[in-house]
Formats: structure tokens, C-alpha cells, sequence
């Protein structure tokens, strides 16, 4: 694609919008809908003795534990998988539909860890989730969420969604509907989807089978409710079997471990068993023709923008690298993560590592992950599994299992006490890199039951406003459904 022109470009420099682009206008207020909520699925595991111990030296541990899982070798093809890289961001992009904690970060990235205390029992069954907690697509459809306010998402008066185009194309539907001023914020259901590339054009990707359904002859609602279908098949026939056991899913189906009155969505989903996916992360992408390989820092979709209103059309994801048959897979489940996700900021707290030295820690991903599920009263993961039907793994298990990552991480569970009072997310990390178990490639019995009671329920209850009818501009003959599928019916 050739720039339209230069006086396009000088006014994306000076970050003036072009008027050729149609920048999406704000939204207009709307009815907020119920707010979903969060709780437990094993209540009666909120006993202190469930849980792990209050204070500054679990804290510490955590921040400790967190540090060593770093992917030292980030380009060893020996730890791929053999799952295509586009479900990495698809899990990105479901949890996104199902929740939404803003709180539990506010408590992370401003309190000094020195005092961090979990939130109580009370605090946490009180939060609201601004998403509905179902596998409805609140995400695409909306509504927009600002400074506590609904705002309706940009909808055609044709009734397709609105999308744009990239800064130097002519083709539409290149990029999200954005803001006329900095930062060009997105105007879509959960602006989450646009903190990078990869995700920020999978959210396109379903405004354009919108579309594509609309311009077949359906309404705006009769396209949303096939496309909340399609969705939900996506997640329960595609995403979830390539992550856990068959035999797991069966379990899930026969025991029912989650069937609430009142539905909520469990904090031992949200805070550790659907955080797997980070580990699944790359360091770098084959992206496409003009940036064969980036890095992943260079995915955040701010750093894209800088100073134009809309991508550029070199980076517009080729998700031939990323569907089955692509160059890009997710690496290996086990309880490491790659960089950048060790590098976000440091913390005023000192942490011993070892002769006596002490260091100031970076806040990384997996630290926030650790200390999240500390925040959110989890119980050890030694209770959860038995409530699974499902046998916890030894102590002396989760450290081979560690020190395949490092000796540092072995020696830091063996210290602190963490391998026989473990925490929930890495567990399901540990367990899914168990050779006898997910052996890296799928998840073990705790994480992926919970993974599948959780996502199963969330559809159970999902409801649109249409039955089938035979009907599918997205897919046409009844036969297996695929995120690749879905990508080529909104031509991409």
C-alpha cells in the first residue's frame, strides 16, 4: 500500500488527524448493564490455615520466587510448542471478555510491598466485574467504559461496527476506530484490546466478521447474536481442547465442581489458572513481509502509534504467521516467562539473594502474578487439587521442576516453603511442565479443570438473542470452526 499523499503524513506528525480517515467520534452515553461480580469457588478454603501466610516473608518469597522465572534461553526452539501463536492472544482476548480488576493493580503498583496485606474475604465478593462474566463479547459490543461512564461503541448506521484505516493505506478496515486526539485511545468495548498489536488486530478481525455478516443481509442484532455463537464455539471446541486433556474436560462435564446459584466469576480462575497463557508469551514474532522478525517490547501498541493517528500499514499483522501452519507457537508451559515481562519497574523493598547481598526487585509480570494471587486470598495449591479429584504434586516434583529452570528458583521454594505451601498460579505452571503430566504442552489436572469448569460454565450461561437456523454467511456448512477460519471469513 502507497502513502495517500505527503500532507497526510505532516499531519499525522504533528499529530492533526486526516480528515480522509473519519476519526471515530467519542460515543454517546448508554445504560451501564449489571456489573458482574467475583468470588470463590472453594469458599470453605478461607480459612487462614488454606491459606498462605500473612506478611512481610511471604511477601518477600513471592518477590524472590518471581525473579528467577525468567526464560534464559528465549530463543531455544526446543522449548516451542506445537500451538499456533494466535491462541496466545485469543486467551488475552477471552479473559478480557470475562473480567475486569482494576483494583488489585492500583494496591500492586502503588503500595509499598513492605505492608502489601491481602485483601479480606469480604473486600473481595464486594468487587464488581465491569465485564458480564460471560462469553457474550461485551468486549466487542460494548459498552465503552470511561472514568464511570457507558459509552456507546461506533456502529454504522448500516449496522456494521466502525473501522478505519491504517495512516498510510487506502484499504479500510486496517486498523480500530480511534480518538481524534493523543493517545488515539481505541474506541472499542475494553480498550485492554489495544495494548498490542497482535490483540489490538484480532479485535478488528471480529469487527470485520461483524461485517461481513451485516453486508450478507442480517441485522446489527442477528449478526451479533451468529457471531456470539461462533465465538462461543471458538472458545469451548477449539481454544480449550489444545490446552487441556481430554479426560480433564470429561471430569469437569460429569462433576460439575462449578454450578453457582448466582454466577460469578472464581478469583482461582482469574488470578491463576487463566494467567497461564504469560508463559506462552514470545520474546519475538515472525510479523509479516516489511518486519519479517520484531520484538515483542516493539508490540505495544502506543509505541506504534507515537505520533500517528493510526498504524502504519507495516504493521498490520499477517496472521499467516500466527494460525496453524504459521512460523510463530507459543513456548513451552513451564514457571518461566520471557523478557520483557521481568522488566516493568522497581520496587523500594530489599530481597535477599544469597551471601548476604540484598537487591531492589523488579516488578515483573510474574511477580504481579504472585503477589495477585496473594492479594486475592488464593489457597495453596496442596487444598485446591484433592477439590479437582486430582493428587497434589510432592514437594520434592515441583522442585525438579524448578531447577530445570534454574537452580535459583529450586533453592528459593526449598527456602521459603513454597514448594509444599504452593501458590496456585505457579503450581498450574509447574504441574503443566511436568513431564508425567502437561509435559509443557497442555496443562496439568488443577489448572486445566479449572481453566475448563470456569470457560464451560461462562458459556452455559452465555445466552443471544437467536436459535440456529441454518444461517452462517461466517461459515456456511456445519463442520469444525477455527480461529484461522474466522480470520479468513472477515478478510483479513
Amino acid at each position: 500500500m502507497q502513502p495517500r499523499h505527503a500532507s497526510t503524513l505532516v499531519s499525522q506528525a504533528l499529530n492533526i488527524p486526516d480528515p480522509a480517515d473519519q476519526p471515530s467520534p467519542p460515543g454517546d452515553a448508554v445504560e451501564c448493564p449489571p456489573q458482574g461480580q467475583f468470588g470463590f469457588m472453594f469458599d470453605d478454603l478461607q480459612e487462614e490455615k488454606y491459606l498462605l501466610p500473612k506478611g512481610h516473608d511471604t511477601v518477600q518469597a513471592l518477590v524472590r520466587l518471581g525473579m528467577t522465572m525468567i526464560d534464559k534461553e528465549p530463543l531455544n526452539t526446543a522449548f516451542d510448542t506445537e500451538i499456533p501463536s494466535v491462541y496466545t492472544y485469543f486467551g488475552q482476548f477471552i479473559v478480557h471478555d470475562l473480567t475486569f480488576d482494576p483494583k488489585s493493580s492500583i494496591r500492586l503498583f502503588q503500595e509499598d510491598l513492605e505492608s502489601l496485606e491481602p485483601f479480606s474475604k469480604d473486600e473481595i465478593t464486594a468487587l464488581k466485574n465491569p465485564r458480564s462474566g460471560l462469553l457474550d463479547l461485551d468486549s466487542v459490543y460494548g459498552p465503552m467504559l470511561e472514568n464511570d461512564k457507558c459509552l456507546a461503541v461506533p456502529v454504522r448506521n448500516d449496522g456494521t461496527m466502525r473501522v478505519e484505516i491504517a495512516a498510510d493505506g487506502t484499504v479500510p478496515g486496517t486498523d480500530l476506530p480511534r480518538g481524534v486526539l493523543p493517545p488515539f485511545k481505541a474506541r472499542i468495548g475494553d480498550p485492554r484490546n489495544d495494548e498490542n498489536l497482535v490483540l489490538s488486530q484480532l479485535h478488528l478481525a471480529f469487527l470485520r466478521a461483524h461485517n461481513v455478516v451485516v453486508k450478507a443481509g442480517a441485522t446489527f442484532e442477528k449478526a451479533r447474536a451468529l457471531l456470539r455463537r461462533r465465538y462461543q464455539r471458538l472458545v469451548i471446541e477449539d481454544y480449550l481442547p489444545r490446552f487441556v486433556n481430554e479426560a480433564d474436560i470429561k471430569w469437569v462435564l460429569e462433576n460439575k465442581v462449578f454450578n453457582p446459584e448466582k454466577y460469578f466469576v472464581p478469583v482461582e480462575f482469574s488470578a491463576a489458572a487463566f494467567r497461564f497463557g504469560h508463559a506462552l508469551i514470545r520474546s519475538q514474532y515472525h510479523f509479516n513481509a516489511f518486519r519479517k522478525v520484531v520484538q515483542l517490547n516493539q508490540l505495544f501498541t502506543m509505541k506504534v502509534l507515537d505520533h500517528y493517528h493510526h498504524i502504519l500499514t507495516d504493521w498490520i499483522v499477517d496472521w499467516t504467521n500466527f494460525v496453524p501452519g504459521g512460523l510463530n507457537v507459543g513456548r513451552n508451559l513451564a514457571p518461566r516467562l520471557v523478557e520483557p515481562l521481568a522488566e516493568f519497574l522497581t520496587k523500594d523493598i530489599s530481597v535477599p539473594i544469597g551471601n548476604g547481598q540484598v537487591k531492589k526487585p523488579i516488578l515483573s509480570l510474574a511477580v504481579v502474578d504472585l503477589l495477585r494471587g496473594y492479594l486475592f486470598r488464593l489457597p495453596q495449591a496442596q487444598f485446591v487439587a484433592p477439590r479437582l479429584g486430582t493428587t497434589f504434586l510432592p514437594a520434592a516434583e515441583i522442585e525438579k521442576v524448578a531447577e530445570a529452570v534454574s537452580p535459583d528458583q529450586a533453592t528459593v521454594l526449598r527456602e521459603s516453603g513454597l514448594s509444599s505451601h504452593t501458590p496456585l498460579w505457579y503450581y498450574i505452571l509447574a504441574e503443566a511442565a511436568h513431564p508425567d503430566l502437561g509435559n509443557g504442552h497442555r496443562l496439568g489436572p488443577v489448572g486445566g479443570r479449572l481453566l475448563a469448569a470456569v470457560l464451560l460454565e461462562a458459556q452455559r450461561r452465555s445466552t443471544d438473542e437467536l436459535k440456529e437456523d441454518g444461517w452462517d454467511p461466517i461459515l456456511g456448512e456445519e463442520k469444525g470452526f477455527n480461529l484461522a477460519e474466522l480470520l479468513a471469513h472477515a478478510r483479513i
